[in-house]
């Protein structure tokens, strides 16, 4: 389907029905690009979570990064998505006949590692407010912001122009706070992962994929996740994980094997950071293909490790989904958020990497690998009740929510205000 300009039409889950846009009782709303189909694995949990929750009569429209065509699993219907050159994502063609705005997921207030973030999502809602259409947060992530500038941008590009906030955690709730959003705008959810349905088993595919790049499945495994951001300049950091992780496997037998959960090439991304890693170790370990898997072949894929180590908040869910049991090294305040919610294994900072600490945290998560999990599984399934109520505090307001279709309805108006008689 083409729309709006030269962007190319995303193949999609087919399913018999497809909606009229603006059609009578349906809301069309646009997500705001922040960055889905870029390459990030934790986006697509996001996204495609949300997605399982949408009322079935919300339609979204979806702009994609270029890399998207790599994803490996097909974008669902009955939405509609537009992969758009690199240069239109955040300012490109602004689809006419959406009621709404959308931001999902994802973590577009923070500044730790740079101002990108906060740019971009000033710059889509600032298409929002230019078209006069209404912007909503759901099950977005909030860190404080500290820097004069950040403050301000948020304050005048931002914060004004953002109706509602559904946030991952208490502390994104208190860092909007402080910020100045009203409390009534504000309502803690969770991360959109926590609520994502498997699509299918993949089980099969996962065993030969593993065996293919040199892993026996059935023997303990450790699966590690490290990025370059942030600890590039930290060599102590990098030799004391590499410290850790020779000691561990060495004393319970495990297999070691590095999974990119940011497929990209780019020299601080994930495979980059997995190949530093390894040159340092003195055992054996396997790194997976870098691909851009879909979020059921990495939850297929960790569902084999005795346990997991990242740097990635996503990562991490991903594992506690699958049965494993990580051990975070926390880079952001997200992930410290992310430990003190789970109440998960964790050792340390990115950039501040004891190898004794962590080989003795890795230790205990093998050891008592059974209770963890049990755990594990508990606030796991409270995050998921958490993030199922991520649109309770949208459905308040128009278009969205039932009661605001009945009233179109008798005003005789369709959902985007248009006379219907």
């Amino acid at each position: 389907m083409h729309e709006d300009g030269d962007a190319d039409p995303v193949p999609r889950t087919p399913r018999r029905w497809r909606p009229r846009p603006g059609g009578l009782g349906r809301v069309r709303a646009v997500q705001l690009y922040t960055g889905l189909g870029a390459g990030n694995i934790g986006d697509e949990f996001m996204a495609r979570a949300c997605w399982q929750h949408l009322p079935s009569d919300w339609v979204l429209d979806v702009d994609l990064a270029p890399q998207s065509a790599d994803q490996r699993a097909a974008y669902p219907s009955p939405h509609v998505y537009r992969r758009r050159p690199s240069a239109d994502l955040v300012a490109g063609p602004f689809p006419a006949h959406v009621a709404a705005a959308l931001v999902v997921g994802t973590t577009p207030v923070c500044e730790r590692e740079g101002p990108h973030a906060l740019q971009g999502l000033a710059a889509v809602v600032g298409a929002s407010v230019a078209r006069g259409v209404p912007v909503d947060a759901v099950g977005v992530g909030v860190e404080p912001l500290e820097l004069a500038a950040s403050r301000r941008l948020f304050a005048q590009s931002i914060g004004p122009h953002v109706r509602t906030w559904s946030v991952r955690s208490a502390a994104g709730r208190d860092a909007l706070l402080d910020l100045g959003v009203d409390p009534g705008r504000v309502h803690v959810g969770a991360d959109w992962a926590w609520a994502y349905r498997r699509q299918a088993d993949l089980g099969a595919w996962a065993t030969a994929h593993w065996r293919a790049a040199g892993i026996e499945p059935d023997r303990p495994l450790l699966v590690a996740n490290v990025v370059k951001l942030v600890w590039s300049d930290c060599e102590p950091a990098r030799e004391a994980l590499a410290a850790a992780l020779d000691r561990t496997v060495a004393t319970h037998g495990l297999q070691l094997a590095f999974l990119s959960h940011d497929y990209r090439p780019d020299p601080w991304m994930d495979a980059a950071a997995a190949a530093d890693v390894r040159q340092r170790l003195r055992r054996p370990a396997v790194v997976l293909p870098p691909l851009y898997y879909s979020p059921d072949e990495v939850l297929a894929l960790l569902s084999r490790a005795t346990v997991t180590v990242g740097q990635r908040y996503h990562f991490v869910a991903a594992s506690v989904l699958a049965g494993s049991v990580p051990v975070a090294i926390p880079r952001s305040p997200k992930m410290g958020d992310l430990v003190t919610e789970l109440q998960c294994p964790f050792s340390g900072a990115i950039d501040a990497t004891d190898a004794e600490a962590l080989t003795a945290v890795l230790t205990d998560a093998v050891a008592r690998r059974a209770a963890w999990q049990a755990q594990l599984a508990v606030a796991a399934s409270a995050l998921a009740r958490r993030a199922a109520a991520n649109l309770a505090l949208v459905q308040r307001h128009p278009p969205y929510g039932r009661w605001w279709h009945g009233l179109a309805r008798r005003a005789g108006w369709d959902v985007m205000g248009r006379p219907t008689r």
